[in-house]
């Protein structure tokens, strides 16, 4: 390399500008190793959370979707009691959180 085209400045320069970017590097990937790790452990405490249908000792207050039942017939067969609902929307969060090779 000709000498008047070599400043050690510049080098020195772009060493430390390699071992800067290489050093946020590692933070980056070490956040998102915490961050998928993180995604890893709500995918498998967040189907504990799902709701089963309302049921009462007096099954003329228990949701139609409940294991036995409702007695009041003008209730209808649709969930009453927001389990149905709030299951949608946990599967559809879990949905958002599933890594798109997990789908497939």
């Amino acid at each position: 390399m000709p000498e008047e085209l070599y400043d050690s400045h510049d080098f020195c320069w772009l060493v430390d500008e390699y071992c800067s970017l290489a050093e946020e590097n590692e933070s980056l990937k070490s956040s998102i190793a915490e961050l998928e790790m993180a995604q890893r452990e709500a995918l498998l405490m967040l189907p504990k959370l799902e709701r089963g249908h309302t049921y009462c000792d007096d099954c003329w207050y228990s949701c139609p979707k409940s294991v036995d039942g409702c007695c009041d017939a003008s209730q209808g067969e649709e969930c009453n009691c927001g389990a149905d609902k709030y299951n949608k929307l946990l599967a559809e969060i879990i949905g958002l959180l599933t890594p798109p090779e997990v789908k497939q």
